[in-house]
């Protein structure tokens, strides 16, 4: 099964923050250019094996079936919905992502 994956607006908003962080703030255009590449494999990943990740431990995510996939340094929260992907969120994975959401 082909799955069709879609970043959702704010999926789109945060990953365009790391890229302009990395990119302006940072001045490691390399690394941004990395994340980019991580993500479009990811969603290669996705396109194939849509099931390929765990739903997050997080119970208020969970509930929301939202699945969590590293992305480099990155995690992205996604869901299924038929042949659907959403990408949802997008956060460094440091960060606290149940928390932020």
């Amino acid at each position: 099964m082909a799955a069709n994956v879609y970043l959702t607006q704010t999926a789109l908003r945060e990953r365009d923050h790391i890229l302009s962080y990395l990119a302006e703030s940072v001045g490691n255009v390399s690394a941004a250019a990395s994340v980019l590449d991580d993500l479009d494999r990811l969603i290669e990943v996705l396109e194939a094996f849509p099931l390929s990740y765990r739903v997050s431990e997080d119970e208020a995510l969970a509930a929301r079936e939202l699945r969590v996939a590293p992305c480099g340094r990155y995690l992205v929260l996604y869901r299924v919905i038929g042949d659907d992907v959403y990408l949802e969120h997008m956060f460094h994975g440091s960060q606290d992502y149940a928390r932020l959401v």
